[in-house]
């Protein structure tokens, strides 16, 4: 289980903010406007993110900057998905592991926006949660059209993946999948 020397301080969260904005990790060739960063700081239940992330959600960058609570994000989530997002929120929680999850966020002007959230929760020392680092990568409903092309790749890479004895990435590719399957 991933562990931090000690809860993350408001400061090193916006210390993480900022090097995520700033990464140019990458590359030219990849579509950045679909990446979000973000980071929690559980035992302040400040959630702080990127411009892409605040644009997901809808949020006030100023305002995410200083961080917002876990349940203002949870808000902007469609209902349908809420309570299986809070639960997998809270297993990693109190596992320390890997979440990973596909939901959908509420707009106000336009569709809902399909998301597919990844992130780990890092313990202190005594176990407490401290620090949540995630991203999120978004694709808006109304730009599924390639569907067919990405799932004929990922079960490519599924294949690949499960034949090389990649148990993590098979299991991401299959939820990937299983994405695409319930937005198709």
């Amino acid at each position: 289980m991933p562990r931090v020397p000690s809860a993350c301080s408001v400061e090193q969260h916006r210390e993480v903010y900022v090097r995520n904005v700033q990464s140019q990790a990458f590359g030219t060739g990849t579509d950045t406007d679909s990446l979000g960063f973000y980071s929690w700081n559980v035992p302040e239940n400040l959630v702080f993110g990127d411009d892409n992330f605040a644009a997901f959600f809808g949020f006030d960058i100023p305002a995410l900057r200083q961080g917002l609570p876990i349940e203002a994000i949870l808000e902007r989530i469609h209902v349908d998905d809420r309570p299986r997002i809070a639960q997998a929120i809270h297993t990693a929680i109190v596992q320390g592991g890997l979440y990973q999850e596909a939901y959908r966020i509420l707009q106000p002007e336009s569709a809902a926006l399909l998301v597919l959230a990844s992130g780990r929760c890092f313990k202190d020392e005594t176990g407490m949660p401290g620090c949540w680092a995630g991203m999120i990568v978004a694709d808006p409903l109304d730009q599924l059209e390639h569907q067919s092309a990405l799932t004929f790749h990922c079960r490519a890479a599924l294949e690949i993946a499960e034949q090389s004895g990649q148990r993590t990435v098979a299991r991401q590719l299959r939820t990937v999948l299983q994405v695409i399957q319930r937005w198709s």
